[in-house]
């Protein structure tokens, strides 16, 4: 398939079906070979069951409900959900010129493997007058970024020209040069420039493409369906901000004016101790939810992990329903394969898998520093812990670590039916000595080898 035109929404039907609809009329020729996958941020909002339906009757259209995040960076879910090889990615409430996809796929076909983000001119409401085609990196009301103006952008038919930095309502990139967004990132904001820097740092351009002219419903005079906080704002920036290198205090200085310096030291110290954590390096830390506790006595036992310094769940650790079945090795091992797709689901280059939110609390430093180690797996096994009742059943590992893509291996070689799980148990003759020849295999060699620490 040629391109994916990914639609993000949260409670916004008109927007949606707009959208859709504007791309289906006036971008025929290019939809022929496309598919459209439209995802629901808000899946248990009152615009939920309509748009579903709208797939029943939109043939190339598939409709993700998800919930798994919150956040304008829920863009990041369309490209590892994405079939075609370039990739559109589109508000709900955004419409493209008559041409302007077409011009899209022009640049990429003439571009062969080029790892370029495009974007194009913002026009007013009249559809004519260009009003914005890239950011300056200014600080405004809690944003980085202000519209500006470069007259190239006139001529539709102008070249496309280099750009610092623009926002995110409209852009298009090849699925294979996708740089990502972090995966700690909540709520409204901070796509703009970070991911700018991200895509220049891979070997990519941030160009305006003068014929990929769309216009932005801006005005909600019903109001938003969420409503976007200065925190969030602020915890974004500065997790982008380090992950990049880039000194912070133009943020701080920024937001001390717009809130109390209180407030702002506040949020710079959860995210400084957030991202301190020995787990930090990796793109997600997932484990298993127990099933559900029959008495509140129960409830307790089932708590996620909880960093009192932070005051919340780190937003990087990610519980997955465990999987039922009379067979409890059966059901560890369907599992922890759940476990990986979730990490392979939200595109992830790295992740932690635990047994559990405990393991978090013993994983030190130095803790990771002595695992066992290979190429581009850790494995740290906790002291005392066992996989089952069973006696005779070896140990799982209480947290195995997964580098450059390698849980995705890992998928691949775990059974995922329950016929297909005894007959791998009863080949490996445990859960713990089939998993370790798969990590193994993975890891290029069944002995630990020196790698840098997380």
């Amino acid at each position: 398939m040629r391109l994916t035109v990914g639609i993000c929404t949260y409670d916004d039907f008109d927007g949606a079906w707009f959208t859709i609809a504007s791309l289906l009329v006036h971008h025929a020729e290019v939809m022929r070979d496309a598919e459209i996958l439209l995802i629901d941020n808000h899946p248990e909002g009152p615009a939920a069951e309509t748009l579903k339906g709208l797939s029943a009757t939109i043939p190339q259209m598939r409709y993700v409900p998800l919930t798994t995040m919150r956040s304008t960076a829920v863009k990041h879910m369309v490209f590892p959900l994405a079939q075609g090889e370039v990739v559109v990615v589109l508000d709900s409430h955004v419409l493209l010129a008559p041409g302007a996809l077409q011009a899209v796929m022009d640049y990429f076909e003439e571009r062969p493997g080029c790892r370029d983000l495009v974007q194009g001119p913002l026009l007013y409401d009249d559809a004519v007058t260009v009003c914005g085609t890239h950011f300056t990196a200014v600080w405004s009301d809690g944003m980085h970024g202000q519209w500006a103006v470069d007259p190239r952008a006139d001529d539709p038919a102008g070249e496309p020209f280099d750009i610092p930095m623009q926002g995110t309502g409209a852009f298009a990139c090849r699925r294979q040069a996708w740089p990502g967004f972090n995966s700690r990132f909540h709520g409204f904001g901070c796509e703009e420039g970070y991911l700018h820097e991200k895509i220049r740092r891979a070997g990519g351009r941030t160009v305006c493409l003068p014929a990929m002219r769309w216009v932005h419903r801006f005005e909600r005079p019903a109001g938003a369906p969420y409503q976007p906080t200065w925190e969030d704002q602020l915890r974004n920036y500065l997790i982008a901000w380090d992950e990049l290198g880039w000194e912070p205090s133009g943020i701080l200085e920024h937001y001390a004016g717009e809130l109390s310096r209180e407030r702002v030291d506040s949020v710079h110290h959860r995210v400084r101790v957030e991202l301190d954590q020995p787990f930090a390096a990796f793109d997600g830390v997932v484990h298993p939810l127990p099933p559900q506790p029959r008495n509140r006595e129960a409830n307790r036992n089932k708590a996620e992990f909880f960093d009192e310094s932070i005051g919340a769940v780190p937003s990087s650790v990610r519980g997955v329903p465990a999987v039922a079945h009379r067979d409890a090795r059966v059901a560890a091992l369907l599992t922890y394969r759940r476990c990986l797709a979730y990490a392979a689901l939200h595109g992830w280059r790295s992740v932690l898998v635990t047994d559990g939110p405990h393991t978090l609390g013993q994983l030190t430093h130095e803790v990771l520093k002595q695992a066992a180690r290979t190429e581009n797996v850790v494995v740290y096994r906790r002291p005392g812990g066992r996989a089952s009742a069973d006696a005779r059943e070896p140990l799982l590992p209480s947290a195995v670590g997964y580098w450059d893509r390698a849980h995705l291996q890992a998928l691949d070689a775990l059974p995922a039916t329950p016929k297909a799980a005894q007959r791998w148990i009863e080949r490996h003759g445990s859960l713990g000595v089939g998993l370790a020849r798969a990590v193994g295999t993975i890891a290029g060699s069944e002995k630990p080898a020196a790698a840098p620490v997380p």
